[in-house]
Protein backbone atom coordinates (compact mmCIF):
# COMPACT_ATOMS: atom_id res chain seq x y z
CA UNK A 1 0.00 0.00 0.00
CA UNK A 2 2.88 2.12 0.58
CA UNK A 3 4.49 1.56 -2.45
CA UNK A 4 0.92 2.56 -4.12
CA UNK A 5 0.89 5.63 -2.52
CA UNK A 6 4.45 6.85 -3.58
CA UNK A 7 4.00 5.97 -6.75
CA UNK A 8 0.41 7.67 -6.67
CA UNK A 9 2.07 10.86 -5.58
CA UNK A 10 4.93 10.57 -7.67
CA UNK A 11 2.45 10.79 -10.53
CA UNK A 12 0.65 13.67 -9.64
CA UNK A 13 3.77 15.66 -8.98
CA UNK A 14 4.70 14.53 -12.20
CA UNK A 15 1.19 15.81 -13.32
CA UNK A 16 1.31 19.65 -11.88
CA UNK A 17 4.73 19.95 -12.86
CA UNK A 18 4.04 19.13 -16.81
CA UNK A 19 0.88 21.47 -16.43
CA UNK A 20 2.73 24.11 -14.61
CA UNK A 21 5.30 24.09 -17.37
CA UNK A 22 2.46 23.83 -19.77
CA UNK A 23 1.09 27.11 -18.64
CA UNK A 24 4.44 28.75 -18.61
CA UNK A 25 4.93 28.09 -21.82
CA UNK A 26 1.67 29.47 -23.02
CA UNK A 27 1.65 32.40 -21.24
CA UNK A 28 5.52 32.84 -23.11
CA UNK A 29 3.72 32.59 -26.60
CA UNK A 30 0.42 34.11 -26.06
CA UNK A 31 1.73 37.22 -27.83
CA UNK A 32 2.41 35.79 -31.23
CA UNK A 33 -0.66 33.21 -30.89
CA UNK A 34 -2.98 33.75 -33.90
CA UNK A 35 -5.76 33.67 -30.47
CA UNK A 36 -3.60 35.83 -28.32
CA UNK A 37 -5.20 39.48 -28.95
CA UNK A 38 -8.68 37.96 -28.65
CA UNK A 39 -10.97 38.97 -26.10
CA UNK A 40 -12.49 35.49 -24.61
CA UNK A 41 -15.94 36.43 -25.53
CA UNK A 42 -15.40 37.75 -28.93
CA UNK A 43 -15.84 33.87 -29.98
CA UNK A 44 -19.61 33.43 -27.60
CA UNK A 45 -22.27 33.36 -30.47
CA UNK A 46 -25.58 31.61 -30.23
CA UNK A 47 -24.57 29.56 -33.17
CA UNK A 48 -23.02 26.48 -32.84
CA UNK A 49 -20.61 26.36 -35.65
CA UNK A 50 -18.93 29.25 -34.21
CA UNK A 51 -16.09 28.53 -31.30
CA UNK A 52 -16.84 29.32 -27.78
CA UNK A 53 -14.19 30.62 -25.12
CA UNK A 54 -15.03 26.97 -23.39
CA UNK A 55 -14.32 25.32 -26.76
CA UNK A 56 -10.54 23.12 -25.85
CA UNK A 57 -8.64 23.91 -28.38
CA UNK A 58 -7.64 20.23 -29.54
CA UNK A 59 -5.95 18.07 -33.00
CA UNK A 60 -9.13 16.20 -34.12
CA UNK A 61 -8.70 13.05 -36.14
CA UNK A 62 -11.55 13.76 -38.28
CA UNK A 63 -9.88 16.11 -40.80
CA UNK A 64 -8.47 13.78 -43.54
CA UNK A 65 -9.81 15.19 -46.67
CA UNK A 66 -6.46 16.69 -48.20
CA UNK A 67 -2.46 15.48 -47.10
CA UNK A 68 -0.63 17.61 -45.43
CA UNK A 69 1.42 20.87 -47.27
CA UNK A 70 2.44 22.89 -44.45
CA UNK A 71 1.59 22.77 -40.83
CA UNK A 72 -0.54 25.99 -40.35
CA UNK A 73 0.20 26.11 -36.82
CA UNK A 74 2.68 23.82 -34.73
CA UNK A 75 1.84 20.20 -33.70
CA UNK A 76 -0.75 20.09 -36.46
CA UNK A 77 -0.06 17.73 -39.39
CA UNK A 78 -3.26 17.54 -41.53
CA UNK A 79 -4.86 20.07 -43.73
CA UNK A 80 -8.53 19.87 -45.04
CA UNK A 81 -7.98 22.71 -47.51
CA UNK A 82 -6.92 21.05 -51.28
CA UNK A 83 -3.15 20.47 -52.52
CA UNK A 84 -1.48 23.22 -54.32
CA UNK A 85 -2.45 22.08 -57.62
CA UNK A 86 -6.22 22.26 -57.33
CA UNK A 87 -6.66 25.00 -54.92
CA UNK A 88 -7.40 28.87 -55.87
CA UNK A 89 -6.44 30.16 -52.88
CA UNK A 90 -3.95 31.54 -50.51
CA UNK A 91 -3.56 29.12 -47.01
CA UNK A 92 -1.93 31.38 -44.51
CA UNK A 93 0.47 30.18 -42.12
CA UNK A 94 -0.45 31.19 -38.42
CA UNK A 95 1.92 33.86 -38.25
CA UNK A 96 0.48 35.84 -40.88
CA UNK A 97 -3.63 35.72 -39.92
CA UNK A 98 -4.40 37.74 -36.47
CA UNK A 99 -7.82 38.02 -35.42
CA UNK A 100 -8.61 41.31 -33.54
CA UNK A 101 -11.30 42.93 -30.45
CA UNK A 102 -12.65 45.08 -33.69
CA UNK A 103 -15.91 44.53 -34.98
CA UNK A 104 -16.52 42.78 -38.39
CA UNK A 105 -19.18 44.16 -40.90
CA UNK A 106 -20.18 41.22 -41.58
CA UNK A 107 -22.76 39.23 -38.88
CA UNK A 108 -21.42 36.40 -37.22
CA UNK A 109 -17.92 37.23 -38.28
CA UNK A 110 -15.09 38.12 -36.86
CA UNK A 111 -12.42 41.26 -37.59
CA UNK A 112 -8.37 40.39 -38.67
CA UNK A 113 -5.42 41.49 -39.99
CA UNK A 114 -3.33 40.03 -42.84
CA UNK A 115 -0.40 41.52 -44.01
CA UNK A 116 -1.03 44.76 -41.78
CA UNK A 117 -3.96 45.09 -43.86
CA UNK A 118 -7.96 44.34 -42.04
CA UNK A 119 -9.76 41.20 -43.16
CA UNK A 120 -13.08 39.60 -42.09
CA UNK A 121 -12.75 36.21 -41.27
CA UNK A 122 -15.68 33.43 -41.22
CA UNK A 123 -14.70 30.99 -38.89
CA UNK A 124 -15.93 27.09 -38.26
CA UNK A 125 -15.54 25.17 -35.37
CA UNK A 126 -17.08 21.92 -36.58
CA UNK A 127 -15.81 19.74 -33.19
CA UNK A 128 -16.50 16.31 -34.42
CA UNK A 129 -18.56 17.36 -37.52
CA UNK A 130 -15.80 16.38 -40.49
CA UNK A 131 -18.93 16.50 -43.08
CA UNK A 132 -19.49 20.55 -42.20
CA UNK A 133 -15.60 21.08 -43.19
CA UNK A 134 -16.08 19.33 -46.50
CA UNK A 135 -18.80 21.67 -47.20
CA UNK A 136 -17.05 24.58 -46.17
CA UNK A 137 -13.88 23.82 -47.56
CA UNK A 138 -15.93 22.90 -51.13
CA UNK A 139 -17.44 26.56 -50.76
CA UNK A 140 -14.29 27.90 -50.13
CA UNK A 141 -12.83 26.56 -53.18
CA UNK A 142 -16.01 27.75 -55.22
CA UNK A 143 -16.17 31.07 -53.99
CA UNK A 144 -12.20 31.78 -54.81
CA UNK A 145 -12.80 31.34 -58.77
CA UNK A 146 -14.95 34.55 -58.39
CA UNK A 147 -12.97 37.70 -59.05
CA UNK A 148 -14.90 40.95 -59.71
CA UNK A 149 -14.44 44.45 -58.52
CA UNK A 150 -18.10 44.50 -57.24
CA UNK A 151 -18.31 41.40 -55.28
CA UNK A 152 -15.70 40.86 -52.32
CA UNK A 153 -13.32 38.98 -53.09
CA UNK A 154 -11.91 35.98 -50.72
CA UNK A 155 -8.18 36.41 -50.03
CA UNK A 156 -7.44 32.80 -48.47
CA UNK A 157 -8.19 30.47 -46.09
CA UNK A 158 -6.12 28.63 -42.60
CA UNK A 159 -6.55 26.10 -40.15
CA UNK A 160 -6.91 28.00 -36.56
CA UNK A 161 -6.79 24.75 -34.55
CA UNK A 162 -7.27 21.40 -34.43
CA UNK A 163 -11.48 21.85 -35.15
CA UNK A 164 -11.73 25.37 -35.89
CA UNK A 165 -10.47 26.85 -39.96
CA UNK A 166 -11.55 29.99 -41.52
CA UNK A 167 -12.18 31.48 -44.92
CA UNK A 168 -10.86 35.40 -44.71
CA UNK A 169 -12.03 38.07 -47.04
CA UNK A 170 -10.93 41.60 -48.03
CA UNK A 171 -11.97 44.56 -45.65
CA UNK A 172 -15.01 46.45 -46.15
CA UNK A 173 -14.95 49.41 -43.63
CA UNK A 174 -18.28 50.70 -44.33
CA UNK A 175 -20.02 47.96 -43.34
CA UNK A 176 -23.51 46.89 -44.98
CA UNK A 177 -25.54 49.51 -47.80
CA UNK A 178 -27.95 49.50 -45.37
CA UNK A 179 -26.37 51.02 -42.17
CA UNK A 180 -24.64 53.64 -44.98
CA UNK A 181 -28.01 54.52 -46.14
CA UNK A 182 -29.81 55.13 -43.10
CA UNK A 183 -27.26 56.61 -41.24
CA UNK A 184 -28.54 60.47 -41.58
CA UNK A 185 -24.83 61.56 -40.56
CA UNK A 186 -23.91 60.36 -43.99
CA UNK A 187 -24.20 62.87 -46.83
CA UNK A 188 -24.83 61.29 -50.78
CA UNK A 189 -24.34 63.58 -53.73
CA UNK A 190 -26.90 61.92 -56.44
CA UNK A 191 -23.44 61.16 -58.65
CA UNK A 192 -22.79 58.73 -55.48
CA UNK A 193 -25.97 57.16 -55.45
CA UNK A 194 -26.60 56.48 -59.30
CA UNK A 195 -22.86 55.16 -58.86
CA UNK A 196 -23.66 52.88 -56.18
CA UNK A 197 -26.87 51.27 -58.42
CA UNK A 198 -24.08 50.93 -60.81
CA UNK A 199 -21.62 49.31 -58.57
CA UNK A 200 -24.58 46.60 -57.41
CA UNK A 201 -25.93 45.99 -61.55
CA UNK A 202 -22.37 45.10 -62.17
CA UNK A 203 -21.71 42.98 -59.59
CA UNK A 204 -25.18 41.19 -60.23
CA UNK A 205 -24.43 41.41 -63.95
CA UNK A 206 -20.99 39.09 -63.38
CA UNK A 207 -22.75 36.54 -60.66
CA UNK A 208 -25.29 36.24 -63.73
CA UNK A 209 -22.41 35.13 -65.63
CA UNK A 210 -21.36 32.42 -63.65
CA UNK A 211 -24.62 30.99 -62.89
CA UNK A 212 -24.95 30.80 -67.33
CA UNK A 213 -21.96 29.20 -67.27
CA UNK A 214 -22.31 26.48 -65.00
CA UNK A 215 -21.60 28.06 -61.05
CA UNK A 216 -23.39 26.09 -58.56
CA UNK A 217 -26.95 27.42 -58.59
CA UNK A 218 -27.50 26.60 -55.15
CA UNK A 219 -24.60 28.88 -53.99
CA UNK A 220 -26.93 31.98 -55.01
CA UNK A 221 -30.62 30.34 -53.86
CA UNK A 222 -29.84 29.92 -50.41
CA UNK A 223 -27.10 32.34 -49.74
CA UNK A 224 -27.16 35.49 -51.59
CA UNK A 225 -31.04 35.55 -51.91
CA UNK A 226 -33.13 37.50 -51.51
CA UNK A 227 -30.19 39.91 -52.34
CA UNK A 228 -30.97 42.94 -50.00
CA UNK A 229 -28.88 46.23 -48.74
CA UNK A 230 -27.91 44.25 -46.41
CA UNK A 231 -25.68 41.85 -49.02
CA UNK A 232 -24.07 44.51 -50.42
CA UNK A 233 -21.08 45.90 -48.66
CA UNK A 234 -19.48 49.46 -48.91
CA UNK A 235 -15.58 50.40 -48.70
CA UNK A 236 -14.07 53.66 -49.85
CA UNK A 237 -13.60 53.87 -53.35
CA UNK A 238 -9.95 53.58 -54.88
CA UNK A 239 -9.41 56.72 -57.12
CA UNK A 240 -8.92 55.21 -60.52
CA UNK A 241 -9.80 57.71 -63.38
CA UNK A 242 -9.34 54.94 -65.89
CA UNK A 243 -12.26 53.02 -64.53
CA UNK A 244 -14.35 55.79 -62.71
CA UNK A 245 -17.71 56.92 -64.14
CA UNK A 246 -18.11 59.67 -61.87
CA UNK A 247 -14.95 61.99 -60.78
CA UNK A 248 -16.39 62.66 -57.07
CA UNK A 249 -17.62 59.01 -56.16
CA UNK A 250 -16.21 57.88 -52.55
CA UNK A 251 -17.84 54.59 -52.42
CA UNK A 252 -17.54 51.63 -53.67
CA UNK A 253 -20.60 48.92 -53.23
CA UNK A 254 -19.68 45.11 -53.41
CA UNK A 255 -21.77 41.76 -53.08
CA UNK A 256 -21.19 40.14 -50.16
CA UNK A 257 -20.17 36.10 -51.12
CA UNK A 258 -19.24 35.67 -47.45
CA UNK A 259 -22.71 35.08 -46.72
CA UNK A 260 -22.38 31.65 -48.91
CA UNK A 261 -20.51 30.45 -45.44
CA UNK A 262 -23.43 30.50 -43.42
CA UNK A 263 -25.96 28.22 -42.33
CA UNK A 264 -24.12 25.50 -44.32
CA UNK A 265 -26.69 22.97 -42.29
CA UNK A 266 -29.37 24.28 -43.70
CA UNK A 267 -32.07 23.32 -45.70
CA UNK A 268 -34.02 24.57 -48.73
CA UNK A 269 -34.85 28.05 -47.46
CA UNK A 270 -38.70 28.75 -47.08
CA UNK A 271 -40.26 32.05 -46.09
CA UNK A 272 -40.90 33.64 -42.83
CA UNK A 273 -42.70 36.27 -41.95
CA UNK A 274 -41.26 38.95 -39.35
CA UNK A 275 -37.83 39.19 -40.83
CA UNK A 276 -38.53 41.60 -43.47
CA UNK A 277 -37.10 40.10 -46.37
CA UNK A 278 -40.38 39.96 -48.01
CA UNK A 279 -39.64 43.27 -49.76
CA UNK A 280 -36.91 42.25 -51.91
CA UNK A 281 -38.48 38.45 -52.77
CA UNK A 282 -39.73 38.71 -56.17
CA UNK A 283 -43.66 37.94 -56.16
CA UNK A 284 -43.35 34.69 -58.16
CA UNK A 285 -41.16 33.56 -55.81
CA UNK A 286 -42.80 34.63 -52.69
CA UNK A 287 -46.18 33.05 -53.84
CA UNK A 288 -44.29 29.71 -54.22
CA UNK A 289 -44.04 29.90 -49.78
CA UNK A 290 -41.29 26.95 -50.18
CA UNK A 291 -38.82 25.54 -51.98
CA UNK A 292 -38.07 29.06 -53.49
CA UNK A 293 -36.87 28.15 -57.20
CA UNK A 294 -34.33 31.51 -57.62
CA UNK A 295 -34.86 32.59 -61.60
CA UNK A 296 -32.43 35.42 -62.57
CA UNK A 297 -34.75 37.90 -63.15
CA UNK A 298 -35.55 37.96 -59.31
CA UNK A 299 -32.91 39.24 -58.68
CA UNK A 300 -33.56 42.12 -60.73
CA UNK A 301 -36.68 42.31 -58.54
CA UNK A 302 -34.64 42.87 -55.94
CA UNK A 303 -32.27 45.26 -57.27
CA UNK A 304 -35.26 47.64 -57.96
CA UNK A 305 -35.68 47.69 -54.17
CA UNK A 306 -32.51 48.58 -53.42
CA UNK A 307 -32.04 50.92 -56.32
CA UNK A 308 -35.24 52.55 -54.23
CA UNK A 309 -33.38 52.59 -50.84
CA UNK A 310 -30.26 54.09 -52.67
CA UNK A 311 -31.98 57.00 -53.90
CA UNK A 312 -34.91 57.72 -51.34
CA UNK A 313 -32.85 56.42 -48.11
CA UNK A 314 -35.64 54.87 -46.41
CA UNK A 315 -36.63 51.09 -46.24
CA UNK A 316 -39.12 49.69 -48.76
CA UNK A 317 -42.81 50.28 -47.42
CA UNK A 318 -41.37 52.62 -44.50
CA UNK A 319 -44.79 53.77 -43.98
CA UNK A 320 -46.75 50.57 -43.41
CA UNK A 321 -43.47 49.15 -41.54
CA UNK A 322 -44.35 52.30 -38.77
CA UNK A 323 -47.36 52.03 -38.70
CA UNK A 324 -48.36 48.17 -38.19
CA UNK A 325 -44.94 46.69 -37.82
CA UNK A 326 -42.64 43.86 -40.03
CA UNK A 327 -44.87 41.30 -39.68
CA UNK A 328 -48.31 42.40 -40.83
CA UNK A 329 -46.26 44.43 -43.51
CA UNK A 330 -45.08 40.97 -44.66
CA UNK A 331 -48.53 39.70 -44.64
CA UNK A 332 -49.85 42.71 -46.52
CA UNK A 333 -47.11 42.53 -49.07
CA UNK A 334 -48.00 39.10 -49.78
CA UNK A 335 -51.72 40.00 -50.25
CA UNK A 336 -50.56 42.66 -52.67
CA UNK A 337 -48.06 39.87 -54.54
CA UNK A 338 -51.50 37.49 -55.08
CA UNK A 339 -53.89 40.40 -56.24
CA UNK A 340 -56.13 40.07 -52.36
CA UNK A 341 -55.71 44.34 -52.35
CA UNK A 342 -54.32 46.77 -54.38
CA UNK A 343 -50.12 47.31 -55.07
CA UNK A 344 -48.64 50.52 -52.88
CA UNK A 345 -45.25 51.86 -54.38
CA UNK A 346 -42.23 50.58 -51.89
CA UNK A 347 -40.95 54.27 -52.03
CA UNK A 348 -42.11 57.74 -52.67
CA UNK A 349 -39.77 60.12 -54.81
CA UNK A 350 -38.54 63.23 -54.12
CA UNK A 351 -39.10 65.96 -57.13
CA UNK A 352 -35.36 66.07 -57.90
CA UNK A 353 -35.21 62.09 -58.72
CA UNK A 354 -35.30 61.83 -62.36
CA UNK A 355 -38.49 60.39 -64.36
CA UNK A 356 -35.98 58.48 -66.47
CA UNK A 357 -34.33 56.67 -63.02
CA UNK A 358 -38.13 56.28 -61.76
CA UNK A 359 -38.90 54.57 -64.56
CA UNK A 360 -36.56 51.89 -64.70
CA UNK A 361 -36.90 50.71 -61.09
CA UNK A 362 -40.76 50.55 -62.23
CA UNK A 363 -39.21 47.86 -64.79
CA UNK A 364 -37.43 46.16 -62.55
CA UNK A 365 -40.22 45.80 -60.25
CA UNK A 366 -42.93 44.50 -62.54
CA UNK A 367 -44.65 41.31 -61.17
CA UNK A 368 -44.65 39.88 -64.78
CA UNK A 369 -40.83 38.71 -64.50
CA UNK A 370 -40.60 38.61 -68.63
CA UNK A 371 -41.80 42.46 -68.90
CA UNK A 372 -38.20 43.03 -66.08
CA UNK A 373 -35.03 44.40 -67.81
CA UNK A 374 -32.25 42.46 -68.25
CA UNK A 375 -29.53 42.99 -66.28
CA UNK A 376 -27.38 44.24 -69.48
CA UNK A 377 -30.55 47.04 -70.15
CA UNK A 378 -30.50 48.19 -66.59
CA UNK A 379 -26.08 48.35 -66.42
CA UNK A 380 -26.93 50.83 -69.98
CA UNK A 381 -29.86 52.55 -68.97
CA UNK A 382 -27.76 53.94 -65.63
CA UNK A 383 -24.97 54.47 -67.78
CA UNK A 384 -27.07 56.78 -69.77
CA UNK A 385 -29.02 58.57 -66.71
CA UNK A 386 -25.48 59.04 -65.90
CA UNK A 387 -24.34 60.75 -69.17
CA UNK A 388 -27.22 62.86 -69.17
CA UNK A 389 -26.32 64.42 -65.83
CA UNK A 390 -22.62 65.03 -66.12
Amino acid sequence: MVVAGGIALAVLIATLIIRHRSFKSHDDDEEDSVLGAMDPNVFASSDHLFLSNSTPMMVSDTMKFGKRISPLQEGFEDTPFHNESDRGYRLLQSNELRLSRSSCPVAGGLAGSLDGEKVMVRRLDYRDRSDLVHVFVQRVGILSLIKHENVVELIGASKLSGISICAVFEHMEHGTLSSLLYNSTVVLSWQEQIQMCLDISMGLQYLHSLQASGYPKEQFEQNIYPLTSQLVLVSDQISDTTTSSLDCEHYKCKINIVACLDDIESAQPILMFGRFQLPWIAPEVASLMENLEVHPTATIFSLGIIFGEIVSRQRPYQALLDTIGPVQTDVTILDMYVGNIPNVAPHIWSIDVPNSFQQLVSKCLNYDPKLRPSIDQIIADLQAIIAARL
